[in-house]
């Protein structure tokens, strides 16, 4: 989800507002109250400062899925993915949905960087644990036509439980694909042979003719 700037909420200024009444009961009550007392004063405003930051929190996050739940999104949300989502993106769309790993973020500072440093080759990628994207379209029975944000607003079909942040799994958008395509799935398909770059290269080349699989074979 994209979040701009917030603008001033009422509890932002009560929580400022206890904050500055802590630090200020502290330093008065350090010459004026016993130890203990200012301490005690503090602590309670410590608390009721917490529980309001807290309530922010949770109702943020209520709202936040609430939209999120929607069958149709007006902003892109991050959701989770999981290999095999992964592996149905490459095989039937040609979308790798890699990121750089770890390691090499942690070098470049973020992922753009990282693939324009020239001076360390070639960066190593691993599948992406997320995948950003935008709900269009509720066909039904947890099926939904949605937009893949980081891959030029693709459209795909992405089945996700209600109230989960979790994409199962991608469909075809033509529900012929199984039948057109059925020794690609096959063939590829659970298939831990390849990379997601190298199942996304051969449902390109497969769909535009260059590969040949009607004679039952994988290779």
């Amino acid at each position: 989800m994209i979040v701009g700037n917030k603008p001033l909420t009422l509890k932002t200024v009560v929580g400022w507002v206890l904050v500055v009444a802590l630090l200020l009961i502290t330093l008065y009550g350090i010459t004026l109250m016993p130890f203990g007392e200012v301490m005690t004063w503090a602590m309670l405003l410590y608390v009721a400062f917490l529980c309001s930051k807290f309530e922010k929190a949770e109702k943020e996050e209520k709202k936040y899925k609430r939209q999120r739940d929607k069958d149709v999104h007006l902003t892109p949300f991050l959701y989770q993915v999981g290999q095999h989502a992964n592996e149905a993106l490459a095989i039937r769309y040609g979308i790798a949905n890699n990121t750089i790993n770890d390691d090499e973020k942690s070098k470049t500072g973020d992922r753009k960087g990282a693939m324009r440093d020239a001076g360390r080759g070639t960066p190593s990628v691993v599948p992406s644990k997320t995948i950003l994207l935008k709900k269009i379209k509720c066909e039904g029975n947890n099926r939904y036509i949605v937009e893949l944000s980081e891959h030029g607003d693709r459209k795909a079909k992405a089945v996700i439980e209600k109230g989960q942040e979790y994409v199962k799994t991608f469909l075809p958008l033509d529900d012929q694909w199984f039948e057109e395509y059925e020794k690609l799935e096959e063939c590829l398909k659970h298939n831990k042979s390849f990379s997601l770059k190298e199942l996304a290269t051969f449902h390109i080349q497969f769909v535009l003719g260059s590969t040949n699989l009607k004679d039952g074979s994988c290779h």
